[in-house]
């Protein structure tokens, strides 16, 4: 039962709660476990590869867990509780779960 508002040409549907997940955020806190526990493990043994990187690996990786937290945070809000998107073919709600669960996966690697 998809409804649909039209505004100034602008088209809004509501997404279905019952959209199939790929990657919530149970998903999410599940992953920064088992991230968080092979980093404390290899910690004392890459120490040094982790400061002498030409880039702030600890500062990047907490930016970009955070912002994928919130993102994956919202999305499931969004999608439970129905909210309004616009139409249109750019993105479907599996692939942008399938991004951020990406972007996880390569901040861990």
């Amino acid at each position: 039962m998809s409804t649909e508002t039209c505004f100034k040409g602008i088209c809004f549907f509501a997404l279905d709660p019952n959209t199939p997940k790929i990657f919530s955020f149970a998903e999410l806190l599940s992953g920064m476990a088992i991230m968080i526990l092979a980093w404390t493990i290899a910690d004392v043994r890459y120490r040094f590869r982790i400061n002498s990187a030409p880039f702030p690996i600890h500062k990047v990786s907490f930016w970009v867990v955070s912002l994928v937290g919130l993102a994956t945070l919202l999305t499931d809000l969004w999608i439970g509780a129905g909210w309004y998107i616009p139409r249109g073919n750019l993105i479907k709600a599996v692939e942008w779960q399938a991004i951020l669960a990406g972007l996880i996966l390569v901040t861990f690697f």
